[in-house]
């Protein structure tokens, strides 16, 4: 019977894998779901095998599924609103907690390497998209620019923290760096301009902590080394990037300030802003594009169908409740991996530590954009509720 439990254990993480995979990736909607049932199946058929202490944070799913459920009432789309509700909190919690009950420290390393090979073949597939298949918005699997470079911002912290490891063998760091130099050239293929402050902020966020827990003078100098290196690389790349997509020069203030000035997602925030203000109790129902037909009227590009900015479309869809209530998805994780970290569990320390700066990383870059949906939502998720499920399990050990 144990040998069975065993096994339906060892299935359950191979197909929590699948899932990994599955997400820098477009069109694998199939793949991914057909993956989370039998990922769920086979974790429920070892339950108890896994000895799953309490699932954390259920407070905080129930109040974002009720609050989400509230919202429908005032929904301009019903259909849209419960869609995405089902879409964006259902599957998320669902990850969540599947993660959570088949991670241990050994698991937890299996799934952050099966993201390694994720990057490694999302950048291949950007790859080709660059050369074969551009201007088109996707194809071979490329999910996009902003998808992309949002997989890239959670991604990053789980390479950068074990490239800057003391004392790792020589063929890992040689891994890790391969890896990095795939993240930082597929961030490069994206064009997207935020992704390069956000990987700046994510390293210096990173180097800040690594120093406080540094001893070794020579891990003291390799972080040097690498701050400098980082600085070049991202100063270079969001030089190239301006130049080459609104063919300004960032050197010069006044260019650079024509071009925010006109850029339009500040008229956006300023109209979500002032939406937000005349009904701050109600919205207009769960999900960003709730006002897509208005915003589409108002600023006359397809594109332009919501506000770019994550809080400010909770904060549509929501009122300032659903402002709160993203904050919270995010606060409450931070500070979550901030205490595991700070806790000095040797073998949780690294992973936290990368959460952490996985958290900021995503909040920063959806800022200026909404991509805290679909994958890059399931990859948030998933990446809290296998570092909260291998600390719960630590802990009660």
């Amino acid at each position: 019977m144990n040998a069975l439990r065993l096994e339906w254990r060892t299935a359950a993480g191979a197909f929590a894998c699948i899932i990994l995979l599955t997400l820098p990736f477009a069109h694998s909607v199939a793949v991914r779901n057909v993956s989370l049932g039998i990922a769920w199946i086979a974790t429920l058929s070892a339950w108890r095998s896994l000895a799953v202490p309490r699932v954390p944070l259920l407070w905080l799913f129930a109040a974002w599924a009720a609050l989400g459920l509230l919202s429908l009432i005032w929904a301009v789309d019903l259909q849209y609103s419960a869609s995405e509700l089902k879409t964006e909190v259902v599957y998320p919690v669902l990850v969540f907690a599947l993660f959570f009950a088949l991670s241990d420290v050994l698991w937890l390393e299996r799934f952050r390497r099966t993201l390694l090979v994720a990057t490694i073949l999302s950048f291949a597939s950007a790859l080709y998209w660059r050369v074969f298949l551009a201007p088109e918005p996707t194809g071979a699997l490329f999910n996009g620019p902003g998808m992309y470079s949002t997989y890239l911002v959670g991604v990053y912290p789980f390479v950068l923290v074990w490239l800057l490891k003391p004392n790792a063998p020589g063929n890992e760091r040689i891994v890790h760096a391969v890896v990095i130099v795939a993240i930082l050239c597929g961030g490069a293929i994206t064009l997207n301009r935020m992704l390069w402050i956000v990987l700046a902020l994510q390293t210096v966020l990173a180097l800040a902590l690594q120093w406080r827990g540094a001893s070794a003078t020579v891990f003291h100098r390799r972080l040097i080394l690498f701050s400098a290196g980082a600085a070049i690389v991202f100063g270079g790349a969001l030089y190239a990037i301006s130049s080459k997509r609104f063919a300004v020069d960032p050197a010069l203030p006044e260019a650079v300030g024509e071009t925010m000035a006109g850029d339009v997602r500040l008229q956006m925030w300023k109209r979500a802003a002032d939406r937000i203000a005349a009904h701050p109790f109600s919205g207009t129902g769960f999900g960003r594009g709730s006002l897509r037909q208005d915003f589409r009227t108002e600023f006359g590009d397809g594109l332009f169908w919501h506000a770019h900015n994550v809080v400010l479309n909770y904060g549509l869809s929501m009122g300032i409740s659903g402002v709160a209530m993203i904050l919270l998805l995010f606060g409450v994780v931070l500070w979550r991996f901030w205490q595991i970290w700070r806790s000095g569990d040797p073998a949780l320390a690294p992973y936290a530590l990368a959460g952490t700066v996985m958290v900021a990383g995503m909040f920063a870059k959806n800022m200026t954009d909404d991509l805290f949906i679909r994958q890059s939502a399931l990859l948030y998720w998933s990446f809290a509720g296998m570092i909260l499920g291998a600390h719960a399990k630590r802990r009660d050990a």
